[in-house]
């Protein structure tokens, strides 16, 4: 990952998704990927609901 795109990263809060990956890799981090983007999955349509109010 360029310095460029670190600075930017830090003054604009932008950065490629592949530069990301590269440093949550780097810190350890990469499977917390997962989380980002894991699927909830309900019993009932009441914990559907709650979770929705919140």
């Amino acid at each position: 990952m360029s310095f460029a795109s670190y600075k930017r990263f830090e003054q604009q809060h932008e950065i490629a998704f592949s530069s990301l990956i590269k440093i949550a890799i780097a810190l350890d981090f990469e499977n917390d990927f997962d989380k980002l983007f894991a699927t909830p999955h309900f019993s009932t349509i009441e914990e559907l609901i709650a979770s929705e109010k919140n």
